[in-house]
């Protein structure tokens, strides 16, 4: 799930290892079998754009949408098959809002904006049958929600004013709790088993690391990702086996059990003026984003030729191979995978638009 752009079973810790060049996996534009076989517009609020950013496990995706009016304010939606997008709204007196991730339950987090004069971020939570909640970070300037799990546990990010710090909130009505010492950093997602994944600053160098926090142990463990070879990095997603994505120094990771795997580059793509990440794993399936910019896991960033890929037995291809022709689509970033569906956001027909892909041939 796309997180720090606007996102192992057990206890044991990853043996990080980094596969020498001549070991790593092939790249390729598609796969025999594997192929795009249905894809939706999720639409909008009667504006022109749209993002999808989660999916849960009964298709219901989450993201953000633009209104009908140019003074209309991005809002967060709700899209399930059966009802289609609904607007969920935001905070009393702005509805600008973003939803980042869906529980099973269907419990929603996002960020929202307070009033317009002040504009600040706020993590929020939506339930059925209500609006946004804010959640609770006292002693701090802002706040966003990131990710929740089926326990109702949320993570995030808390400022402040000195930068970002990783926090939890244990439930809706909790305060915000530090994930650990560290000056900076933020929590993009939280398994079902207390396992949550982001990134810090790492010790007196403020190098930014990626981070697994084991929240149910005693103490809170706080385990690297990464091996000091692998340089600075975020982790972005984890699904429910414990498999871990993210980038390191730019370039998206697969974290197993058997260690770390760097997925390499897609053609035309090349550090350091290029940069990638997984934002959402399901087994050993990556899928997200490669794009031309400037590096910030800090705050949203300016993005350009972004192109989606998907990693999938050991072969990371473009996901726009697999679509079928003359679809009108050119996908740009894919945030999230559950079994064989697909979220993101791409160009259909020129304008950006949410999708909903299902994958075959897996």
């Amino acid at each position: 799930m796309q997180r720090w752009l606007s996102t192992a079973g057990g206890l044991l810790l990853l043996a990080a290892s980094l596969l020498p060049l001549s070991l790593r996996p092939a790249t390729a534009q598609a796969q025999e079998g594997l192929r795009v076989a249905e894809i939706l517009d999720l639409g909008t609020h009667g504006g022109p754009e749209s993002g999808a950013n989660a999916i849960n496990r009964h298709g219901h995706v989450v993201g953000w949408a633009d209104g009908p009016t140019p003074e209309a304010y991005r809002t967060a939606f709700l899209w399930t098959p059966e009802r289609g997008m609904r607007n969920l709204g935001g905070l009393r007196g702005n509805p600008e809002s973003q939803a980042n991730d869906i529980n099973d339950h269907g419990q929603i987090v996002g960020t929202a904006s307070t009033t317009y004069d002040d504009d600040r971020d706020r993590a929020v939570l939506w339930s059925r049958g209500s609006g946004a909640r804010s959640l609770y970070f006292r002693g701090f300037h802002e706040a966003g929600a990131n990710g929740i799990n089926n326990e109702g546990v949320v993570v995030g990010w808390a400022d402040d004013s000195a930068g970002p710090n990783a926090v939890v909130w244990r439930q809706a009505g909790s305060r915000a709790q530090h994930l650990s010492h560290r000056d900076e950093g933020t929590a993009h997602e939280v398994s079902d088993g207390g396992v949550v994944v982001g990134w810090g600053d790492h010790g007196i160098n403020i190098n930014e690391t990626a981070w697994r926090w084991l929240l149910d142990s005693r103490p809170r463990g706080q385990v690297k990702i990464l091996r000091p070879e692998h340089g600075e990095g975020s982790g972005q997603d984890i699904d429910p086996r414990g498999n871990i994505t993210g980038e390191a120094n730019g370039i998206p990771f697969l974290a197993t059990g058997e260690g770390v795997v760097l997925l390499g580059m897609l053609p035309g793509y090349e550090r350091p003026a290029d940069l990638g990440a997984g934002f959402g794993v399901w087994g050993e399936t990556v899928v997200g984003s490669f794009w031309t910019g400037r590096l910030n896991r800090q705050s949203s960033q300016a993005r350009t030729n972004e192109r989606a890929f998907i990693w999938h037995d050991h072969v990371l291809m473009d996901l726009n191979a697999l679509l079928p022709p003359d679809s009108g689509w050119e996908l740009e970033c894919a945030n999230d995978i559950y079994e064989d569906r697909v979220v993101g956001y791409g160009r259909h027909n020129g304008v950006r638009r949410a999708f909903l892909l299902r994958l075959t041939g897996r």
